[in-house]
C-alpha cells in the first residue's frame, strides 16, 4: 500500500453528497489556471494547443459505439523522436480498437517521415477512420433499417429533422453560406440513399464516407468552421436552428474526416516531424474501472479521466502530459478534480453530476502526490457541501479557453445582433508592434471620449436591430466574481471556443492565451462578439456591469453600430494595451467589455 489518500470521512461525505445531488446539471466550471509548466517548458515539443485537440481527436475516434462502457480519454507522452497514445475507456478498449487506432498512428508516421505524400496518407487514414468508427456513424445517422436505442425510437432522425427545418433552413443560409447550404443538401441526398440500401450491401462504406465528407464540407468551406456557429450569426432564426441535434450531428459527422486533415497538418510541421516518426498506440495500464463504496456497497465507476489522472500520479514522467482529451465532456466530478489537481487540461465539461462516481483506493502514490489528491478531493467534498446548501458556485477559470481559444490581440471583432442581419467590426493593429502594443493603424480618426488619437478601422454592415436606447457606460470597480465558463469548443481547422455570459455572471473576466489560430466567440444575450486574436500571445478579456462613474468610455449603441457609415473610425489611447467599449445587453443592462494585451494580471 502506498500513502493514503481516500479518508474514509471525505470518500464517505463525497459520495453521500453525490447520491444527493445525481444527475444534477450544473453549468459552474472549476478549471484552474493552467500551470506554469505548460507554455514554459522546453522539454515539449508539442505546443499546449495542438497536444490537446490532438488528444481530443484520437478519443474521439476511440469511442467506436454509443455508451458509457466506450467513453474514451487520451494523453500524449512525448519520447525523444517517439510519442505514445496512451489509451482508456470507461471500459477497457478492446483490440480492434487498439489496432486500427495503430493503423492510423503508423500511416501517420510514413507521412511524417515523408515515406508517402499526404493524398496517400488522406485516403488510408480516412479509410482506417471509416473502418474503426462506421457502427458510430451509423448510430449518428440513424438510417430507417438501423437498430434504435429505446431513448430514440420515438425521436426524428437527422435526416427527417433536416427535411422538417428545411425551408429554414435555405432561408437562413442561402444568402450568407450558399457553399454550406449547397454541402447541406449534398449531405441530405446520401443520407436519403442511406435509408435505401441494406446493411450488408457493398454500397454501405462509399456511402458512409460520402456522408462524412459532405458534413465535413457544412461545417468547414466557410467561417466559421461549424455549421452550429455558422446559424448563431444568421439572427434569431438560426439561433433556434441552432440547438437543434441534428445540426449538431452534422458537426460531428464532419469531424471524422476533420480529424484526418488534423493529423496531416501536423505531421509535417518541421519542428513536429522527429516526434511524429514514430507514434505508438498503448492502453493505459491495469487500473480498476468499478468500485465498491465502502459504505453503502454500491458499485462505482472510475470514469476514464480519472483513469488516467490516477496512471500519470503513480508514474514520475518527464516531460508529463498537460492535457487529457475526451471523447465528450468531462462530467462535473472528473471535472472538479483535475481542475483542483492543476497538472492537466480538459476541453469542457458537460455538468453533469453523477453520483456513482469515484476515485480507486489503494493505488501507490507518493506521499506529495497523494497529498496533493487528498487536498483535492476534500476541495471536490467542499465544493459539494456548497451545492448541496444551494449556494451558487464560484466559477473558476477555464484552461480550455486558455488553450483552445487563445490570446488577446482582436484584430478581428465582429457584433452580430438578434435580428436576421449582421453588423461588423474590424480591428486591425500595427503588425509590427510588440506583443505588449495596442491596436493601432494608419486611418482617419475621430476622437474617443478620452481624447486618444491611435486609431482601429471599423467596417459595420447594416442591418435592423431591435430599439435599444442611447446609453453611455463606464466601467465597474467592483470584485471579479465569474470566470471561465466555456459552453462550447470548436474542433475543427480554425478553432473556436463558445463564451456565453448571461446577466448574472457580471463581472466576468478570464485569461487568454495565443497558440493556433484562435477564434472566441463572446456571446452577451442577443449580441454576439466574434473575436479572431493573432499577433499578440497574451491577454484578460473583462466584462462588466454598468454601476456608475466619472470614467469616459466610448459607447456603441446597437441602433447606431447597425446603420453606422462604412469606414467610421474608433480610438484608443495611443501607448496603451487596453481596448474599451460599452455595449447593450441582457435588453437595458449596461456592460463595459474591455480588452487587456500583454498581461494575465486582473487590474482588480
Amino acid at each position: 500500500m502506498g500513502e493514503p489518500y481516500w479518508v474514509a470521512e471525505v470518500q464517505n461525505s463525497l459520495h453521500l453528497l453525490a447520491e444527493n445531488l445525481h444527475e444534477r446539471q450544473f453549468d459552474g466550471k472549476m478549471y484552474d489556471r493552467l500551470p506554469s509548466f505548460n507554455n514554459s517548458c522546453q522539454e515539449y515539443t508539442l505546443a499546449p494547443y495542438d497536444e490537446l485537440k490532438l488528444a481530443n481527436n484520437l478519443a474521439f475516434l476511440a469511442c467506436t459505439e454509443e455508451g458509457g462502457d466506450k467513453v474514451s480519454a487520451v494523453c500524449f507522452e512525448e519520447y525523444r523522436n517517439e510519442l505514445t497514445i496512451r489509451l482508456v475507456s470507461n471500459k477497457c478498449p478492446g483490440n480492434e480498437t487498439v489496432e486500427l487506432l495503430q493503423k492510423i498512428a503508423s500511416s501517420l508516421a510514413d507521412y511524417a517521415s515523408s515515406k508517402i505524400h499526404r493524398e496517400a496518407f488522406m485516403e488510408e487514414a480516412f479509410a482506417t477512420v471509416i473502418n474503426l468508427c462506421g457502427t458510430r456513424i451509423l448510430q449518428r445517422t440513424r438510417p430507417c433499417w438501423a437498430k434504435k436505442p429505446h431513448r430514440l425510437e420515438k425521436k426524428a432522425s437527422p435526416l427527417q429533422s433536416l427535411d422538417n427545418d428545411w425551408a429554414l433552413l435555405t432561408e437562413t443560409l442561402q444568402r450568407r453560406f450558399a457553399t454550406t447550404l449547397h454541402a447541406l443538401e449534398k449531405m441530405r441526398e446520401h443520407l436519403r440513399y442511406l435509408n435505401t440500401i441494406k446493411h450488408d450491401s457493398k454500397d454501405l462504406r462509399e456511402t458512409l464516407q460520402n456522408i462524412v465528407l459532405a458534413a465535413y464540407d457544412a461545417s468547414a468551406t466557410e467561417t466559421p468552421r461549424k455549421l452550429e456557429e455558422k446559424l448563431r450569426r444568421c439572427g434569431p432564426a438560426g439561433l433556434g436552428l441552432a440547438g437543434r441535434t441534428a445540426v449538431r450531428q452534422v458537426d460531428k459527422l464532419g469531424r471524422y474526416y476533420g480529424v484526418c486533415k488534423d493529423f496531416a497538418k501536423l505531421a509535417r510541421r518541421q519542428s513536429y516531424q522527429p516526434l511524429f516518426s514514430s507514434v505508438i498506440v498503448a492502453r493505459c495500464d491495469a487500473m480498476p474501472d468499478t468500485c465498491r463504496d465502502p459504505a453503502g456497497g454500491r458499485k462505482l465507476h472510475v470514469h476514464a479521466e480519472v483513469q488516467l489522472v490516477m496512471h500519470y500520479l503513480s508514474r514520475n514522467l518527464s516531460p508529463a502530459p498537460r492535457a487529457i482529451g475526451c471523447s465528450k465532456s468531462a462530467c462535473f466530478l472528473c471535472h472538479a478534480l483535475i481542475s483542483r489537481l492543476g497538472h492537466w487540461s480538459l476541453s469542457a465539461c458537460h455538468g453533469k453530476l453523477y453520483s456513482k462516481w469515484t476515485v480507486p483506493d489503494g493505488v501507490r502514490l507518493t506521499h506529495s502526490k497523494a497529498k496533493d489528491l487528498a487536498r483535492a478531493l476534500r476541495q471536490v467534498r467542499d465544493e459539494l457541501k456548497t451545492l448541496g446548501a444551494g449556494a451558487k458556485v464560484q466559477v473558476a477559470e477555464s484552461p480550455a479557453l486558455s488553450l483552445i481559444s487563445g490570446p488577446s490581440t482582436a484584430t478581428l471583432l465582429s457584433i452580430a445582433s438578434g435580428s436576421s442581419s449582421t453588423s461588423m467590426k474590424t480591428i486591425r493593429p500595427n503588425s509590427t508592434a510588440k506583443t505588449n502594443a495596442p491596436a493601432y493603424v494608419d486611418a482617419s480618426t475621430v476622437k474617443a471620449p478620452t481624447g486618444s488619437t491611435t486609431s482601429a478601422e471599423l467596417v459595420f454592415a447594416k442591418a435592423q436591430s431591435n430599439p435599444y436606447p442611447d446609453v453611455g457606460i463606464s466601467t465597474s470597480d467592483g470584485p471579479c466574481n465569474n470566470t471561465g465558463f466555456v459552453a462550447g469548443v470548436g474542433t475543427t481547422n480554425s478553432p473556436a471556443a463558445t463564451l456565453q455570459v448571461k446577466e448574472n455572471d457580471l463581472p466576468y473576466e478570464v485569461v487568454i492565451f495565443n497558440y493556433s489560430l484562435p477564434l472566441l466567440d463572446l456571446q452577451l444575450g442577443l449580441l454576439s462578439l466574434h473575436i479572431d486574436f493573432t499577433e499578440i500571445s497574451v491577454g484578460r478579456i473583462k466584462i462588466s456591469r454598468y454601476v456608475g462613474s466619472d470614467e469616459l468610455v466610448l459607447s456603441l449603441e446597437a441602433t447606431n453600430l447597425l446603420s453606422a457609415e462604412p469606414g467610421r473610425t474608433l480610438s484608443c489611447e495611443r501607448g496603451s494595451n487596453v481596448f474599451r467599449f460599452n455595449l447593450l445587453c441582457f435588453e437595458r443592462v449596461t456592460t463595459q467589455v474591455e480588452i487587456i494585451w500583454g498581461t494575465t494580471q486582473t487590474n482588480l
